[in-house]
């Protein structure tokens, strides 16, 4: 798969994301599988004001950043209670995109959350009209053109404002403030056009977002 067919992909049914996973196994790190699979969770309104699938995503973003401890994520994959720990399909019961997320395994939790958020659930978490492009679009904020290239970025444009706003953005999960971000990269000088359109660019946005992490130096 080249680039362009990556920024091409459309998704016809679930298991064409199977594909872009397999293509993308090895290339891109367990951290980013597992924020994707918490980015699944904004697609479904109920878990956005329930607190208890809250608590399990932050688990879930905090042990993909190495914050958590695998004691930590299992208790809070048994913490969830049965309503959104699984929901009900026509082929049985299937785990949902919380439950999914807090999975041992990062390939798993991509395929599992992604392939509940497009499944229609009978009015228990239900596909929404449009949420594979959503979807496609939150995978490559997180993925990018990374696995084909590399994309530098001039230590010489890291300075401390840009760190301190950067860090601000991922830790108060503040991605409106992205092209503020872009601003202060190119006032230091920065000339990677890739990371300054991105950063400017309107949509979607989520912790593990290719530029974000770029400045941040996670992988």
């Amino acid at each position: 798969m080249t680039e362009h067919e990556w920024l091409a992909q459309e998704l016809v049914d679930p298991g064409d994301f199977d594909v872009l996973l397999g293509f993308l196994r090895g290339k891109v790190s367990d951290r980013k599988l597992r924020l994707f699979a918490c980015g699944c969770t904004r697609f479904v309104e109920d878990l956005r004001t329930d607190r208890s699938a809250l608590r399990a995503v932050e688990v879930a973003e905090r042990f993909a950043d190495g914050l958590a401890s695998a004691e930590e994520r299992d208790a809070a994959l048994h913490a969830l209670p049965s309503a959104i720990a699984s929901v009900i399909t026509p082929s049985g019961f299937i785990p949902s995109p919380v439950a999914a997320a807090l999975w041992p395994d990062a390939m798993l939790a991509a395929e599992h959350a992604a392939r509940t958020v497009t499944t229609d659930c009978y009015g228990c978490y239900v596909a929404y009209p449009g949420v594979e492009k959503d979807m496609l679009n939150l995978f490559r904020d997180i993925v990018g053109p990374l696995p084909f290239r590399s994309m530098p970025l001039d230590p010489a444009w890291l300075t401390t404002t840009v760190q301190a706003i950067a860090q601000a953005v991922y830790t108060d999960r503040a991605f409106d403030r992205l092209p503020i971000l872009a601003d202060a990269l190119e006032d230091a000088g920065c000339t990677n056009a890739d990371v300054l359109n991105h950063c400017r660019q309107p949509g979607a946005h989520a912790r593990g977002c290719w530029a974000l992490d770029l400045v941040l130096d996670k992988k």
